[in-house]
């Protein structure tokens, strides 16, 4: 093998790894916005199922509104929070550098409810 094959070979090695690391940590932040409303975020890996994120969506909902002294939640709006940055995205059957856009967090607003 040539020493341009190596070079390439190293910086598509390069490419895949950073293209895969992923700014996104596991964390959470909730916001109160006003009386009984909060606006919660979830943020995890690229990887982590949908399925998985809505469960810790609605675990960190439960826990905030019973620790504010309310016994239920309803969600008013949640969807997916997403991430854009550098990476290496399927072009036709070649592959280019480009934005990528990746799912790595679930996002909404619930209000919490006192049982009657």
């Amino acid at each position: 093998m040539n020493r341009s094959y190596y070079g390439l070979l190293f910086v598509v090695v390069l490419l895949m790894t950073f293209s895969c690391a992923n700014p996104c940590q596991k964390r959470y932040a909730a916001t109160h916005i006003k009386d009984n409303i909060y606006l919660i975020n979830i943020e995890e890996n690229g990887f982590t199922p949908r399925a998985t994120l809505d469960s810790y969506f609605h675990q960190r909902a439960n826990d905030l509104c019973v620790q504010n002294g309310f016994s239920d939640y309803k969600v008013i709006a949640s969807g997916p929070a997403k991430h854009s940055g550098l990476g290496i995205k399927p072009f036709s059957t070649l592959f280019h550098i480009g934005i990528v856009e990746q799912i790595c967090g679930e996002s909404g607003y619930v209000e919490c409810l006192k049982k009657e």
